[in-house]
This record gives C-alpha cells, structure tokens and sequence, in this order.
C-alpha cells in the first residue's frame, strides 16, 4: 500500500502500482498532490488513524526508545567519571573532581530510576 498525506491533512490509501500514476499527475497539473509514504514509513500518528497500528505499539516503540537513550546517557557518565576516578585512585583528587563525581553519581542516578520504571 501507498498512503498520501495531502495538504488538507487527509490520508488516502493507494495500491502500490499507483504510485507512477500519482507522480504522473502530480508532474501533469504542476500542483503539489502531497507527501507519498509506504507503510515503513507513513508516521506513527497516521498509521494509528488508518487502524494499521494500535496506541500501545506506538508506547512501547517510544519506551524502547527512551531505554536505548537512558542507556547511552549511562555509557556517557561512565567515559565522564574515568579521569575524576583515576585522579582519586592515585590519591590527587581535588574538590572540583569530588564535585563532579558527585554529579554524575547524581545523575546515573536518576537514570537508572527511571530505567527501572520503564522496565
């Protein structure tokens, strides 16, 4: 299937061998027909209004998502917290390390509880 989103904000449906005879016309009366999608890659909010996927598939992609970013942002306040740690380690840890290892700590914190409620 081909969905078209036209100006107006209305979707049509389409068969996929239709798609030429859209660009055609669309070349032919020199208007814009509007956005040609497929399936993959129609919106979620669209998809949700032709029935093609249901309010909680969206949640869970964006849960998915939100956890993979959550998980970056760990990785990132591990590679941060290497040089305060190494300074503390061989004993030349000054306050403004101690300070940053505090926010970080602070902030893989909070990450992790809100890891823990999307899990």
């Amino acid at each position: 299937m081909i969905y078209v989103k036209k100006n107006d904000g209305t979707i049509e449906q389409f068969e996929d061998g239709l798609r030429q005879a859209l660009d055609l016309d669309k070349q032919i009366q020199g208007e814009d027909f509007g956005t040609i999608y497929d399936a993959d890659s129609l919106p979620d909010e669209d998809k949700l209004s032709l029935g093609l996927i249901t309010q909680k598939e969206i949640d869970d992609k964006k849960k998915a998502q939100r956890i993979a970013e959550i998980k970056g942002e760990l990785a990132q306040i591990d590679v941060k917290s290497n040089r305060p740690l190494r300074a503390r380690a061989v004993g030349k840890a000054t306050t403004e390390d101690d300070n940053i290892l505090k926010d970080l700590d602070d902030q893989a914190e909070a990450l992790r509880m809100e890891l823990k409620s999307l899990s």
